[in-house]
């Protein structure tokens, strides 16, 4: 599979949005099925760490991005 088709299939099914199909596809030139499963995994990698990491809360009148339970 060719870049322009890796971006066009990624973007159609959803498995990242054009602007990071468009910059995983400038690392290759050939395209198979790993390469869906591998930026899957790496969108879903960066929606779990964003997800509640990484912002701020105050525990104790201290601004900290540690969770505590």
């Amino acid at each position: 599979m060719l870049r322009e088709e890796f971006i066009k299939t990624c973007v159609a099914a959803g498995y990242a949005n054009k602007k990071i199909a468009t910059w995983y596809a400038d690392k290759k030139s050939e395209f198979s099925e790993n390469d869906f499963i591998e930026i899957f995994r790496m969108i879903e990698s960066a929606r779990e760490v964003s997800c509640d990491h990484g912002k701020f809360r105050d525990v104790e009148g201290v601004r900290t991005t540690k969770r505590f339970k």
